[in-house]
C-alpha cells in the first residue's frame, strides 16, 4: 500500500495516488461503464464504497494538477506582495518624515513672514512718526519765526 499512495505535503489527510497507478485507474476503471457505484452496489456495499473512493481520488488528482501550479504562483505572489508592502511601508515612513519636516518648515516660514510683517509695520510706523515730527518741527520753526517777526 505504501508504494501506491503518497502523502500530499499541504494536507496529510488526503492521500494522492502515484501517477502510474492513476494512469491505470483512468485507462481501465473510469472508462468502464460497469464501474459505476450504483451498478457495483448491487454486488457489494464495500465495493460501492471503494468505487466511489476511486472515482473521488481520480477527480481529486485532476484538481490537484490544476491547483498545484496556482498554489506555487500564489505563494510567489504573496512573497512578492510581502516584499512590496515592506518597501511601501518604508517609503510611507520616509514620506511621513518629509511631510513632518515640510510642516515644520512651513510653520517656521509663516512665523518669519509674520515677523517680517510686524517689522515692516514698525518701520512704517516709525517712518510716519518721523515725518509727523519733522512736519511738526518745521511748522513749529515756521510759527516761531513768524512770531519773532511780529
Amino acid at each position: 500500500m505504501e508504494e501506491i499512495f503518497g502523502v500530499l505535503p499541504d494536507n496529510i489527510l488526503f492521500m494522492r495516488v502515484q501517477p502510474a497507478y492513476m494512469a491505470k485507474i483512468r485507462k481501465e476503471y473510469t472508462t468502464n461503464p460497469e464501474f459505476d457505484p450504483t451498478k457495483v452496489a448491487k454486488a457489494s456495499s464495500a465495493a460501492e464504497g471503494l468505487c466511489k473512493w476511486v472515482l473521488a481520488m481520480e477527480i481529486y488528482d485532476r484538481v490537484v494538477k490544476v491547483v498545484a501550479p496556482k498554489k506555487v504562483k500564489l505563494a510567489q505572489a504573496e512573497s512578492d506582495l510581502a516584499i512590496t508592502m515592506e518597501q511601501l511601508n518604508k517609503k510611507r515612513a520616509e514620506l511621513k518624515e518629509i511631510e513632518d519636516r515640510l510642516a515644520a518648515l512651513q510653520e517656521k516660514f509663516q512665523n518669519m513672514v509674520d515677523e517680517k510683517n510686524k517689522l515692516e509695520y514698525q518701520v512704517v510706523f516709525v517712518f510716519v512718526c518721523q515725518k509727523c515730527c519733522f512736519a511738526y518741527l518745521c511748522l513749529y520753526d515756521f510759527c516761531s519765526s513768524q512770531h519773532a517777526l511780529v
